[in-house]
């Protein structure tokens, strides 16, 4: 087998982005954002290498451009709402690096607008295992549904954690990948326009032991946050 390349030498390469490719009927009030496999380096990001335009003119609304907390997450606030029912398209183009210096993916994507701002989040509409299931497989996948789509770049194992018996299971959770941690590794992945979370546990839950799933911090394409749920 080969093992992964050495992040310290290794081009930070995009793993996930949002608004989705073609998406349609995206809120008005959009937070773009393209997720890479290392930390970028701020001082690289500026309007002529990371921007958002209308197709149809080229015309490139004022945005804030950033990154996450975990630097790896490229955002952009648009200042106003965007146009209602207009394809916008964004971009990473190759001036943008990581903090080891070398230069990240260049990245394209376009969506199309609906009609208005997005006020409200998504709530959690129901959970897979269902509260209070007795008898549960300590194999089973744990399901996650939502009212609406969600940003997939603010699930992680902080907004979406799974303990048993009190003691947290923890995962860097990382885009349909699969992470170490503790003794227990979690895969998720999205499903259904991004309304349906799935966990993965690689190894089995602890027999006979309450299991429980905290959802908080979990946000709509328009920075919006999911109300928390038990």
């Amino acid at each position: 087998f080969t093992t992964l390349p050495d992040p310290a030498t290794t081009a930070p390469g995009v793993v996930n982005f949002s608004p989705l490719s073609s998406a349609t009927n995206v809120p008005l009030n959009v937070v773009v954002e393209v997720g890479y496999s290392g930390t970028l380096d701020a001082t690289t990001l500026n309007a002529t290498d990371v921007y958002l335009q209308r197709n149809s003119d080229g015309t490139r609304p004022a945005v804030t451009i950033g990154l996450d907390s975990t630097g790896t997450v490229i955002r952009l606030v648009p200042a106003a709402p965007l146009a209602a029912n207009t394809v916008y398209c964004y971009f990473v183009q190759t001036g943008v690096k990581g903090t080891n210096g070398k230069a990240a993916g260049t990245f394209g994507q376009c969506f199309t607008t609906g009609a208005s701002p997005q006020a409200t989040a998504p709530t959690v509409l129901a959970v897979s295992p269902p509260d209070q299931l007795a008898n549960v497989p300590v194999n089973a996948n744990i399901r996650v549904l939502f009212s609406g789509p969600i940003d997939p770049l603010t699930v992680n194992g902080t907004t979406i954690q799974v303990s048993a018996g009190g003691v947290a299971i923890t995962s860097a959770i990382s885009f349909s990948t699969t992470a170490q941690a503790g003794a227990t590794t979690q895969t998720t992945s999205f499903s259904n326009g991004n309304q349906v979370v799935l966990i993965t546990p690689e190894n089995p839950l602890p027999a006979s032991t309450v299991v429980t799933l905290t959802v908080s911090g979990v946000k709509d394409l328009a920075g919006n946050v999911v109300p928390t749920s038990t």
